[in-house]
């Protein structure tokens, strides 16, 4: 949809933009919190001690549906 793909992009922007940091610290902004980027990226099944060079375009895919899902609830 329309909005997963802003939301897919704008988690990728934010990840790359702070690449050195760990995802959840990086995306925390774009997710709503560190606490809500912690549970969408547990849910992702993605380490949030990752960083954004080891996720794969399925994985920032998957962080964006469950942000984007979360949005519509």
């Amino acid at each position: 949809s329309k909005g997963q793909e802003k939301a897919l992009f704008s988690i990728v922007k934010q990840a790359f933009s702070q690449r050195r940091k760990m995802l959840v610290n990086a995306v925390a902004e774009a997710l709503g919190g560190k606490e809500e980027a912690r549970d969408i990226l547990e849910k992702a099944g993605i380490s949030d001690k990752n960083r954004a060079e080891n996720i794969d375009l399925q994985g920032f895919i998957s962080i964006a549906r469950l942000a984007e899902s979360r949005k519509s609830l």
